[in-house]
């Protein structure tokens, strides 16, 4: 089997984290943020729909989040296929994934865990902002849920412990703020095609390998990228 594999990955995350509630919490957002999210309407829904989570996210008689994270994952993938000199396959996908992660507590103990935390769903493809402050909202409601039964759980297992842990769950720390622009996939499909076309007939065409050939089960090249905004 002859494989020919190209990957390429850039990534350019949207991470706006809250910390409420804590003696050295900070609100709002820098000048250089503020001014990225006047012309991005994506970035732009996630500062709105955090701060609104933010200041109303609670539920009677529970605790308030002290720390919500949100991230949106933008995928555009391309991959093409050849078999035996011939083009099988060509397609390309693009995906948006949101993940919220809520922590309830404090940063000495919170319902944070060794196991990952945060909810993931799936995010509209448009630009549209309302569309997407539906999606956090939904998906910062299942998270904020998951962390009061975390917390919960957690909490019920340190009361068997006779002295509790000495270190803290959580960290204070000064945000780091980077804005970027965001990149495109930037691929010479003919020009890949026509290298995996060449590499996946080799078998057919090599004279040293023609005898191998019903032997072969198998004789494909492929070439796939990958950019993540």
């Amino acid at each position: 089997m002859t494989t020919m594999r190209r990957s390429s990955s850039m990534a350019l995350t949207f991470l706006m984290t809250a910390l409420a509630g804590a003696a050295n919490a900070q609100s709002g957002f820098s000048p250089e943020a503020v001014k990225a999210a006047a012309s991005d309407p994506l970035l732009k829904a996630m500062q709105q729909e955090l701060e609104r989570e933010r200041t109303l996210l609670v539920l009677p008689g529970l605790q308030r989040p002290y720390f919500i994270e949100y991230r949106l994952d933008d995928y555009n993938t391309y991959e093409a296929l050849a078999n035996y000199g011939a083009l099988t396959r060509e397609e390309s996908t693009h995906q948006r994934v949101v993940r919220v992660t809520v922590r309830i507590g404090d940063f000495t103990v919170d319902s944070s865990s060794g196991r990952g935390d945060g909810v993931v769903e799936l995010a509209p493809e448009d630009n549209d902002p309302a569309a997407l402050r539906y999606a956090l909202w939904t998906t910062t409601d299942q998270a904020y849920k998951a962390a009061l039964r975390a917390y919960a759980t957690k909490q019920a297992a340190l009361k068997r412990f006779e002295k509790p842990p000495t270190e803290k769950d959580f960290a204070a720390a000064k945000p780091e703020i980077y804005l970027g622009p965001t990149v495109k996939l930037e691929l010479d499909k003919a020009e890949w095609k026509r290298r995996i076309v060449d590499a996946s007939v080799v078998y057919l065409v090599h004279a040293a390998l023609k005898p191998a050939v019903q032997h072969v089960h198998y004789n494909t090249a492929n070439v796939r990228g990958v950019v993540v905004n």
